[in-house]
């Protein structure tokens, strides 16, 4: 697909605490791309080594890895920043699907995207935050960043549903 040089990257973030089920929504996401579209994946890994790039990885399509911190935060928002500038430039891609770490506050990802010189290259079109059915409730007032993901999430997919009772 060729594009015009003012069209922009539609960006898509793919949030959820630790074992929600992120990697397995963005590999059902990457089966069923729409047909002439140019996709590009960002995987945060909080660890020392990237994991899930492995298993996302396919002909065609080009994944970056960022590992050792948040993309979120100061440890790992300059590589983030850089990396959509290079990925844009180099890439060109017409939607980019972003898997946040599980630890991760997503609640800045409206403002590195929507604002300064990224905005001229992206669209920030929503943040898909997963769910685990079964741990959420007890997760909730342990862990500060599940209550963080569902407040900056633009959409919530409720996921192992087959494992709690109505």
């Amino acid at each position: 697909m060729c594009r015009s040089s003012n069209e922009k990257c539609a960006v898509f973030l793919i949030s959820g605490f630790l074992g929600s089920g992120k990697t397995t929504l963005l590999k059902h996401l990457l089966d069923n791309v729409p047909e002439g579209e140019k996709i590009a994946v960002l995987i945060n890994e909080f660890g020392k080594a990237g994991v899930d790039g492995d298993v996302v990885c396919r002909d065609g399509l080009k994944v970056i890895e960022i590992s050792r911190g948040s993309i979120f935060c100061a440890c790992a928002k300059g590589d983030f920043l850089r990396s959509l500038f290079s990925l844009f430039r180099n890439y060109s891609p017409s939607i980019l699907l972003i898997e946040a770490s599980g630890a991760s506050d997503t609640t800045d990802i409206k403002r590195d995207i929507v604002y300064g010189r990224l905005s001229e290259f992206y669209k920030f079109i929503g943040n898909i935050c997963v769910v685990d059915a079964m741990r959420f409730e007890s997760w909730l007032d342990l862990f500060n960043a599940v209550k963080k993901q569902i407040q900056a999430a633009t959409n919530i997919v409720i996921n192992k549903i087959d494992l709690v009772s109505a």
